[in-house]
């Protein structure tokens, strides 16, 4: 789903993904796979998961905005220029249109890989289906606003649902989470609730902080905030890049090989995106690559070898039945997209 439009190579770069996470020490033998003699003892875990996540993202942007050029005319803001304010009185009547939005969002957010942009417009159309006024959608109309920022809103709540309870992130958004819940030695999955009672309770609880706070950010000091992107590129990169380096090099408490993996993924990040290759794709391969392993051998070892372990018990068969179901749409989707655009070219 992440690879809508070039499906083969989203495969690739997931299948890479998990590739380069099994670099590292097999536990089981205690032997190491896919490593050179030169870096045995850096590589002796694995690459660690900060220093990916900094390359594959701060890093990808920068090298992108360094191709394009960071000298362009640097044009100021204007911020004077408000035809209106926001106000209370515009949810007059849009109670029902913000449920509607929110369910939408929350569903679409369950569903791993199909993003805010499916959940935003999806609502923004369900609003104006059902308007009385659909000529006006278009022109800045409250109810298409509310409709696709109260879908994007709820997303986020729906996106935790295969998070926590499967362990499977559905974007980079919450891949990055799994990763920070991976760097607090915390296991998401069927037991997460179970075994950690308190930190699901601090999520709740912090998730209804965080709608006010955003609230507050969002309603008081975003006019002065944005005011950010008038500094120049060339003085907010170098500083980046420091603030990335120093990161990377506290991940294992000073090692600089972990910095060298920055710039590593960080080119590799690069490449993947020049050649169209799936970025979040590649990294849901590395971060998941290491337990499906561990579970594969465990499960391989459990049956005495036998293959037929994976389809024995129903509940596995219903979540095989799932992912062939997932695969036929994302392909019948791929195949719909491809052929609408050669409609359009013809």
């Amino acid at each position: 789903a992440l690879s809508k439009g070039a499906m083969i190579k989203g495969i690739f770069a997931g299948f890479l993904g998990v590739l380069i996470a099994l670099i590292g020490q097999f536990a089981d033998n205690n032997k190491m796979r896919m490593v050179p003699d030169l870096l045995k003892v850096d590589l002796r875990m694995g690459f660690q998961l900060l220093p990916v996540l900094i390359g594959l993202f701060a890093l990808v942007q920068i090298f992108q905005e360094a191709e394009t050029g960071m000298k362009e005319e640097h044009r100021k803001m204007d911020l004077n220029h408000e035809t209106r304010t926001f106000s209370f009185k515009d949810f007059k009547g849009q109670w029902f249109n913000v449920l509607r939005s929110g369910i939408i969002g929350t569903f679409v957010g369950v569903l791993p890989g199909v993003g805010g942009s499916a959940a935003s417009l999806l609502s923004y159309s369900q609003a104006k289906s059902m308007s009385k006024h659909p000529e006006q959608f278009g022109t800045g109309i409250v109810d298409g606003l509310v409709a696709s920022e109260g879908a994007n809103n709820g997303l986020t709540g729906g996106a935790l649902i295969p998070l926590l309870s499967l362990g499977i992130p559905g974007d980079s958004t919450t891949a990055v989470l799994i990763g920070a819940f991976m760097l607090q030695g915390i296991q998401v999955g069927p037991l997460f609730i179970t075994n950690n009672p308190d930190i699901w309770k601090t999520i709740l609880v912090a998730m209804g902080i965080a709608n006010l706070f955003m609230f507050i950010v969002m309603f008081y000091p975003i006019k002065h905030i944005v005011k950010v992107i008038n500094f120049p590129k060339t003085r907010i990169y170098p500083v980046i890049i420091l603030l990335c380096t120093v990161g990377s090099y506290a991940t294992q408490n000073g090692n600089m090989f972990d910095v060298w993996a920055m710039i590593f993924f960080g080119l590799v990040g690069y490449v993947l995106w020049k050649f169209g290759f799936s970025i979040p794709s590649f990294l849901i391969g590395f971060i998941l690559g290491d337990d499906l392993e561990k579970y594969f051998v465990d499960s391989i070892k459990g049956a005495g070898g036998n293959l037929g372990t994976f389809f024995s018990r129903p509940i596995g068969n219903v979540i095989w039945v799932l992912i062939l179901i997932s695969l036929v749409y994302a392909f019948y989707d791929e195949y719909k997209t491809k052929k609408k655009t050669r409609k359009e070219k013809a």
